[in-house]
């Protein structure tokens, strides 16, 4: 350091300066110095959560019966499974509160889904929990989700939920929720419900008194996915006239008359998000028709981009009826009751196998080698449209290309190139970042 009066150098340690001898402060520690700054300050911003409880069912009477270290690991299978269902679809896990898990949709990135995410989180949720253990060590979870405004506060403007905490009613709803849902079920709490309408069967569970709140509260049991086929009427129900759209509806109208004298054609309708195109379709389809064609809709996810044939599985899942408490038995069954007749006992096997329904019976009908695999499903979807198409005319739609994944990707390429020649009207939707290499075949139509 050097001398404040002459600016001489002085050694470390030293008390006086050696030139002039004038008496030095002394200089704090390094520790001292730390010690001495404030804490850093925390950051608090009000936000929308959705907020999402887990808890074990019955965990003293496990904890009771079982040896402590066969808990420790059945505890850690039950928190690694939720943790990996919450981040998989969106959502942050904020604490572990013994055997409850706290997660958050909508922070620390919001998102117009995030309530629908977590309805559909801790539905699998609770059915993944049911298939850990055995016997009378097989566990059970309950979840309660409430939406509304918190106040979350972290120490950096980048903080994970794992490093943030949140007040507010919403917390302490999900969790007296939560301790009112059967076991193995969701219950939601009324502004959650009337943020996903259509989307969830729910069951009412009628209004409930819970401890600390002054008035009852409305409680809803989230059972599963509603069976609606198009998510834009679940989520919007238009009751007014489609105005505006002449000329578009006059094009998809142009292209179905085409396709029901046997020549297809393809309409690619893109477009900014909230424009329009759903709701061009759905008024399209409810235009009054002699003859009410066959169709089928796919809509692709933006949290199932990597999930192979997303768009397929769910509309087979829709079609058949399925239910979560259905055994393999039954899905089965329901699954064959809705392929095209004259379905080849292959592409049969196939199809099961693909819904993770498949007996077994048939296990040399999907070759090991994992493209000739997807080639062999391709061409068994192609054949369930070639049948449906020889009995009458289909309308088939494909929602939001932009969210596709590769291999259904794969099958609309194919299925934009025969469609013109079948009696199909493919009728296509997306954002203006989507591309394709088809979009200027003599078939293909862009609106």
């Amino acid at each position: 350091m050097n001398c404040p009066d002459c600016r001489a150098g002085v050694p470390d340690g030293k008390r006086f300066c050696g030139d002039c001898g004038t008496r030095l402060a002394p200089v704090a520690s390094a520790e001292a110095s730390r010690s001495s700054r404030s804490p850093p300050a925390r950051l608090a911003e009000r936000r929308q959560l959705t907020v999402l409880f887990s808890d074990l069912v019955d965990s003293t009477g496990l904890a009771t019966r079982m040896d402590p270290e066969d808990l420790r690991e059945l505890l850690e299978a039950y928190r690694g499974t939720v943790d990996s269902i919450v981040r998989n679809r969106g959502g942050c896990v904020a604490q572990h509160l013994g055997d409850g898990v706290l997660a958050f949709f909508g922070y620390p990135r919001a998102d117009e889904s995030d309530v629908e995410r977590a309805v559909r989180t801790g539905l699998a949720l609770v059915d993944a929990v049911a298939r850990i253990g055995t016997g009378e060590r097989r566990l059970q979870a309950r979840v309660g989700i409430a939406t509304g405004i918190v106040v979350v506060c972290s120490e950096t403007d980048t903080a994970t939920a794992g490093e943030a905490s949140a007040t507010g009613y919403p917390l302490h709803l999900a969790a007296r929720l939560q301790s009112l849902a059967p076991a193995g079920s969701v219950v939601v709490a009324d502004a959650t419900r009337r943020l996903a309408p259509g989307l969830f069967d729910f069951h009412d569970l009628g209004a409930r008194r819970l401890p600390g709140f002054a008035h009852p509260v409305q409680a809803w049991q989230a059972r599963g996915e509603s069976r609606v086929e198009s998510r834009f009427r679940a989520l919007r129900s238009p009751r007014t006239e489609l105005i505006g759209r002449d000329e578009e509806m006059r094009c998809l109208a142009t292209a179905w008359s085409a396709a029901r004298g046997r020549s297809g054609g393809v309409v690619l309708v893109g477009g900014e998000a909230w424009i329009g195109k759903s709701r061009l379709i759905d008024s399209f389809q409810r235009e009054p028709e002699r003859d009410a064609p066959l169709r089928l809709r796919f809509h692709c996810s933006p949290h199932h981009v990597s999930t192979a044939f997303h768009p397929v599985v769910a509309r087979f899942e829709r079609a058949a009826r399925f239910r979560r408490d259905d055994s393999p038995r039954t899905r089965r069954d329901r699954l064959e009751t809705v392929l095209a007749p004259g379905t080849p006992d292959a592409d049969r096997d196939l199809l099961l196998e693909l819904m993770s329904v498949g007996d077994g019976a048939a296990g040399t009908a999907a070759p090991p080698d994992p493209r000739q695999r997807r080639q062999r499903v391709l061409e068994a979807m192609l054949r369930q449209l070639v049948l449906l198409a020889s009995r009458a005319p289909v309308q088939l739609y494909w929602e939001d290309l932009h969210w596709i994944d590769p291999s259904s990707r794969e099958l609309v390429d194919l299925l934009v190139d025969r469609a013109a020649s079948m009696p199909v009207l493919l009728v296509l939707t997306c954002r203006p970042d989507f591309r394709a290499d088809w979009t200027d075949r003599a078939h293909v139509t862009r609106l």
